[in-house]
């Protein structure tokens, strides 16, 4: 995810052609932001609309195309996105080595 305050590493929980779930450790977030999300060769852009604990739901500016969907939905089946718990353990690593700030 790419908003004016930074980048971070997420993960999308549910997709929709309207919008997305992320989760992970969230930058400061609030609603309205204009954010970025991007996976594998795809993008959406959107705002903010909700945010609770460590979740945060995007409406996207432009619905995703149905090609968009299915080809999200068969990388995941080849290739299962990391676990919230992995992630959060990635993003710290990163973080203490100075490679991302949060």
């Amino acid at each position: 995810m790419i908003t004016l305050d930074g980048t971070a590493r997420m993960v999308m929980a549910d997709l929709s052609r309207r919008g997305a779930r992320i989760t992970g450790l969230l930058p400061t977030l609030r609603r309205g932001q204009q954010a970025i999300i991007q996976w594998n060769r795809f993008e959406a852009f959107g705002a903010v609309v909700w945010c609770q604990g460590n979740q945060c739901g995007l409406e996207f500016d432009e619905p995703l195309s149905q090609r968009v969907l299915l080809a999200t939905r068969q990388l995941y089946d080849r290739t299962p996105l990391s676990s919230e718990r992995e992630l959060t353990r990635t993003t710290a690593r990163a973080f203490v080595q100075g490679k991302v700030r949060l």
